[in-house]
């Protein structure tokens, strides 16, 4: 059993391995051949790459991962929301979970190689925001290629736009001069200071306010 899925494929070059239907789930999950067809996004956070990813040198289908410390940082904070909430609110259901998507998908530590691998292999591939997913929390820090990132934001607006939930997207990096609060019109964003930053891994509350 595991709380964290997904799979690794080949895009454009056989150098350039990505990570795609990254989902880590409150509770821990027996794989099933129905499991990806299921379940419910209750929210998405928007990363720049998915770093270095227990990084396999074949693709592997979609299934059980290893996790590496940014997904175990989103679990435990996904679990420290929900305790701060306390009994009165419902507790997640079976197979709800977290959503992570990316600016662009090549695995490797180092996001300027991943984005070099990207280009190079003329990887294009992209993935949705569920239409019910509750809120996006950008988290893909201000130095990044602006390419991915300008049609990241696109992606944002037209999820927040069509959505049937209440739709909310929210900085969780340290506060840097213009940072758009929850709500804030997409349109005159500012990109956050440090992807993930210490604040993000330790403070829950402003998640809290939307799961």
């Amino acid at each position: 059993m595991s709380h964290f899925f997904a799979e690794f494929d080949v895009c454009g070059s056989p150098s350039c391995i990505i990570r795609k239907d990254t989902r880590i789930y409150y509770h821990p999950q027996t794989f099933t051949s129905s499991l990806q067809q299921a379940g419910r996004c209750v929210g998405v956070i928007w990363m720049c790459n998915p770093g270095s990813a227990a990084r396999p040198s074949h693709p592997i289908p979609w299934g059980a991962i290893k996790s590496d410390q940014t997904l175990r940082a989103v679990h435990d904070l996904y679990v420290k929301v929900v305790a701060a909430r306390g009994a009165k609110q419902p507790t997640p259901g079976q197979d709800d979970y977290i959503g992570i998507l990316n600016c662009y998908y090549a695995v490797d530590a180092d996001f300027k190689a991943a984005y070099a691998k990207w280009c190079n292999g003329g990887c294009k591939y992209k993935e949705k925001i569920p239409k019910k997913a509750g809120f996006v929390v950008v988290a893909w820090g201000r130095y990044k290629p602006q390419g991915p990132v300008f049609q990241s934001i696109k992606s944002i607006k037209r999820w927040a736009k069509k959505s049937a939930s209440k739709s909310q997207v929210v900085y969780i990096d340290e506060p840097v001069t213009g940072t758009p609060q929850i709500g804030h019109d997409l349109s005159t964003m500012n990109y956050p200071a440090h992807p993930l930053s210490s604040q993000f891994k330790s403070n829950a509350s402003p998640l809290a306010q939307l799961l």
